[in-house]
């Protein structure tokens, strides 16, 4: 608010007319509030751009194809690969590298956004506000880091778990039949 006062008083102090100084202070509102906004997206979305969707879909299908499904030895029992985690971690891993990398291009573009707005007193304010209640790029930067953290430590936790039981595999079936 106190930029807009200053601007004011500016413009008031160089023009002759209060009529004249009401139009220039109008048309600078328009421009900080509404027009720089809009346009710095328009710009970080072609000065950073996304990968293709279609592309990305299809690249992570190939990854996901790439993984090696060798010469898995089916279990009776429970239908399963002997191998179905190692299998499943892989495939998640392969899919999770596509999206990985298309988040970290979208947070690039929205930090571009940010960088370029930083001139409108309307973004700031919006910006302030994120701050405050602890919202925004920054936060969902760090959730997004942490999940993936949270994923490798449980991935973790289920390979020492399958290392563990896999010498009472067939223990585990008889249990299972037995109850």
């Amino acid at each position: 608010i106190s930029v807009f006062v200053m601007l004011s008083f500016l413009v008031s102090s160089l023009v002759r007319t209060s009529s004249t100084s009401l139009a220039i202070l109008l048309l600078v509102w328009v421009v900080l509030v509404l027009i720089i906004p809009q346009t710095g997206v328009l710009f970080a979305r072609q000065l950073y751009k996304l990968p293709d969707q279609k592309a990305l879909a299809t690249r992570m299908a190939e990854a996901i194809r790439k993984v090696p499904t060798g010469n898995l030895r089916w279990s009776g029992a429970d239908g399963l690969p002997d191998d179905g985690l190692s299998l499943g971690i892989d495939v998640g891993d392969a899919w999770n590298g596509g999206l990985k990398q298309y988040r970290n291009a979208l947070y690039g573009q929205v930090k571009l956004t940010r960088d370029i707005t930083r001139i409108s007193p309307a973004s700031n304010y919006a910006y302030a506000a994120e701050a405050i209640v602890s919202t925004g790029i920054h936060q969902l930067i760090d959730f997004s880091n942490r999940v993936e953290q949270y994923r490798l430590e449980l991935l973790e936790f289920a390979r020492n778990e399958v290392k563990k039981n896999k010498r009472d595999k067939a223990l585990n079936y008889a249990i299972e039949y037995d109850a």
